[in-house]
C-alpha cells in the first residue's frame, strides 16, 4: 500500500491532468451532441491513424526479424540434411553463410547478383552460391561486407551436375544465343525425359551434393552430340535469402587437380 502511495505522491501533476482532462471530454459530451460527434469523429481518426502507424511499425520489426528467424533456421536444417547426402567424410566441412541478394544486375551481357556479406564473414571467391531451391552461381569477387556472384546465366560458369535418379554426370552451360541453360557431356545412354529432376553431383566443391539445380525441359542431339536443355529452380530476380558454402579444403583439392605432370 504504502508502495502504491508513493507512486501516485511522485505522479501527482499527471494524475490530475488526466483526470482533469477525463472530467472536461466527458462534460463535452453531456453538454453538447454535436460537439460529442465531433469529438468521437476526431477521436477515432486520430486513434486509427495511431494504430496504423505503429502497427506498421510493429509488423516491419515482426516481419524482419521473422525472416532472419527462417533464414537461420533453414540453415540448421541444410546443415542436418548434409551430413548424410554426402558419400564422402567431407560431407559435414561445408561451411554455410546466410545472406541476403541486394541488388541483380546484368553487365556486357552477363548476369550478376549482389549480397550483403563479405570477407568479414568468412565469404572467400569461387564459394558457392545456393538456396534449399536451387542454385544461384559462384561467387567472383568479394569485398569486406559485399560479395559479388555470377549466376548460372553465363558461358564462363559450369555446375557439375547429375540426374538425381541416375549416377551419371556432366556439366552445365548457359547458351547465350537461345538463352537456355544445357547440359553436356551426359554419356549417350542416359536415358532422361522432360520433368526429370537435375541435382549437383558435388565432386568440385563448390556445391553441397544433392541440391536441386533444374528440371529437364528437353531432350536432343546437335552435332552427334546430346544436349538436354534444363529450366533452373531458381531465379535470381525472384530470389533474396541465399547460402554461401565454402568448403576449407577447396582449394587444396583444386591445386592437385590442376598440377602439372
Amino acid at each position: 500500500m504504502q508502495k502504491l502511495i508513493h507512486f501516485f505522491e511522485k505522479r501527482i501533476l499527471l494524475v490530475t491532468y488526466v483526470f482533469l482532462l477525463s472530467v472536461s471530454m466527458t462534460l463535452i459530451r453531456l453538454t453538447d451532441s454535436g460537439s460529442s460527434y465531433k469529438f468521437f469523429v476526431f477521436q477515432s481518426a486520430v486513434s486509427g491513424q495511431l494504430n496504423k502507424f505503429f502497427s506498421g511499425i510493429g509488423s516491419y520489426f515482426s516481419l524482419q526479424s521473422r525472416n532472419e528467424e527462417l533464414l537461420h533456421e533453414n540453415l540448421l536444417l541444410q546443415k542436418r540434411l548434409l551430413r548424410p547426402s554426402f558419400i564422402s567424410p567431407l560431407s559435414s566441412s561445408f561451411q554455410l553463410t546466410p545472406a541476403h541478394i541486394i541488388s541483380h544486375f546484368h553487365d556486357a551481357g552477363k548476369d550478376f547478383v549482389i549480397i550483403d556479406k563479405g570477407t568479414d564473414d568468412g565469404i572467400v571467391k569461387d564459394a558457392g552460391a545456393f538456396t534449399p531451391k536451387g542454385i544461384m552461381g559462384i561467387v567472383i569477387q568479394t569485398s569486406p561486407h559485399f560479395a559479388k556472384i555470377m549466376t548460372l546465366r553465363n558461358e564462363n560458369i559450369s555446375v557439375f551436375v547429375k540426374p538425381a535418379d541416375q549416377p551419371y554426370t556432366g556439366f552445365t552451360f548457359w547458351d547465350e544465343a537461345n538463352k537456355r541453360l544445357l547440359i553436356t557431356d551426359f554419356p549417350e545412354k542416359i536415358n532422361l525425359h522432360p520433368g526429370d529432376t537435375i541435382i549437383t553431383a558435388g565432386n568440385s566443391l563448390f556445391f553441397p551434393r544433392d541440391i536441386p539445380v533444374g528440371r529437364v525441359q528437353k531432350v536432343f542431339f546437335e552435332n552427334d552430340e546430346k544436349k538436354i536443355v534444363i529450366e533452373p529452380f531458381l531465379q535470381p530476380e525472384k530470389t533474396y535469402n541465399i547460402f554461401i558454402s565454402v568448403h576449407p579444403l577447396k582449394k587444396e583439392l583444386d591445386s592437385i587437380t590442376h598440377a602439372t605432370q
